[in-house]
């Protein structure tokens, strides 16, 4: 089953059968939701899904804008001070997190970036592949959340060649109706598109790419510098806030810094 195609009515109808509580964000915390992602990984797209389709009210967006752009700045400061690079799934898992808690709808996104430089740069593209050489986690990851499309707070701080962060803003937060289409340079290394037969390739494109008929990819100009968001999975990191301890801020492990940055300073969002 393609959990990211059912409409929001299929989407309750299945949670209500299966006694899952849809009501605040989160609900993939559920015992049942778990047991049901460990019978069928792709369970986990149905949140994805109910999150990109609910409708929210004018009064919700305004206030999770809010809430969005304040998070963005109290953790940039600390990845600024830490300077750690490359932990874009770690950082988005931890936003999603305490989204969560602020009553926030979101989700985590992996998948591809592509980077295009102003012409004084003379810097190459930059691509974030999610079909490449190696081992990773995720080719990047930022998080989903209505009224944004993309909030990355890593952009800057990834294992680039040269100097390519001096083009680049030092979070993104980012907001589109326009639809990007993604190519096949966008997602798959080019060792690997030589190496395999053109029709596989294509057939596996149009099968990954599926996802982004409704969380779908976005691309902006930042200071002359052109990004393009290309979504291909969701994912939640399988610790809740309070038991993360792979990542710092502050030199205080997640739940630490929200509770002396965030829990008594943000106030929850009630409207829906």
């Amino acid at each position: 089953m393609e959990y990211i195609e059912l409409s929001l009515t299929e989407i309750e109808e299945l949670l209500i059968k299966k006694k899952i509580p849809f009501y605040t964000p989160g609900f993939y915390d559920h015992k049942t939701f778990i047991n049901e992602e460990k019978k069928d990984p792709k369970f986990l797209e149905l949140y994805a899904a109910y999150v990109n389709k609910r409708s929210y009210s004018n009064q919700y967006l305004e206030q999770t804008e809010q809430i969005i752009k304040e998070i963005c700045k109290l953790f940039y400061n600390s990845i600024r001070k830490n300077s750690t690079l490359g932990a874009c799934v770690d950082v988005s898992t931890v936003i999603s997190r305490i989204l969560d808690k602020l009553g926030v709808w979101n989700c985590v996104i992996k998948g591809s970036l592509t980077i295009n430089y102003p012409n004084e740069a003379n810097l190459p593209q930059t691509h974030f592949w999610a079909i490449d050489t190696g081992d990773f986690i995720a080719p990047h990851a930022w998080v989903y959340a209505p009224p944004f499309n993309v909030i990355d707070l890593t952009i800057k701080y990834q294992h680039y060649k040269k100097n390519e962060a001096d083009y680049l803003p030092n979070y993104f937060i980012g907001k589109s109706i326009k639809r990007h289409h993604p190519e096949i340079t966008d997602i798959y290394n080019p060792i690997i598109v030589k190496g395999n037969d053109k029709n596989l390739i294509e057939n596996h494109f149009n099968q990954i790419t599926n996802f982004q008929k409704y969380i779908y990819s976005t691309g902006y100009i930042n200071d002359g510098t052109k990004l393009k968001f290309i979504p291909i999975a969701t994912g939640i990191s399988d610790e809740s806030l309070e038991k993360i301890q792979n990542i710092k801020f502050d030199n205080l492990y997640p739940y630490d810094f929200f509770k002396n940055n965030i829990l008594h300073k943000i106030k929850p969002i009630e409207t829906r």
